[in-house]
Order: structure tokens, then sequence, then C-alpha cells
């Protein structure tokens, strides 16, 4: 698993999310879930293949927003880069919890 240094790594991030993340069979999407330190809290970021649509939602002790929000192609960098050191310190765990 690559880490997200740049922004060409988040390309490297989406072209292998289906490997990275974990598939939820009755919501037919794959997620994965990683911190939301502002708001101390997990962000999941969501992809649903059949319409090639991302989302995110937040959750937290207190707090949850109300719907996913969809995010076009643009915002979803944007999102991913601001948020790279949480998505690889998620990263990170799981390859360590795969190796051992």
């Amino acid at each position: 698993m690559k880490l997200i240094v740049s922004k060409k790594d988040i390309e490297y991030f989406l072209n292998n999310f289906l490997d990275i993340a974990e598939f939820d069979k009755q919501g037919n999407k794959h997620y994965f879930l990683f911190q939301d330190y502002t708001r101390n809290g997990d962000w999941t970021l969501m992809f649903y293949k059949e319409e090639e649509k991302w989302t995110i939602h937040g959750k937290g002790l207190d707090y949850c927003d109300e719907s996913e929000q969809e995010l076009e192609r643009n915002e979803l960098i944007q999102f991913l880069y601001k948020n790279r050191k949480y998505i690889n310190n998620e990263l990170r765990s799981k390859k360590a919890r795969v190796t051992s």
C-alpha cells in the first residue's frame, strides 16, 4: 500500500481503492474508514462501483453527518489531500495487520 505524499499518489489510491477498502454487501459499496481529527471522530470514504460515485460521511461521539455527501472528482482529490496524514495512518495500520 502506497502512502499519499503528493497529489499524484491520490490517483494511485483511487485506482487501487477496491483492493484497499472493505466491502459492504448490504449497501453494495466499498468503504475506507479514517480519523476525522478536526471533529474528533471518523470519516468514511465510500465508492459505489455501479454508479461510479464517491461519497463521504463523518461520525463521532458528539456528531453524525445527516447523510452522505457526494464528491466530484476535484473535491475528492482536495479532500483526500487535506486528510492524507490520517489516511496514511490507517494505511500503515492496515499494512501492520496484514503482515502480523
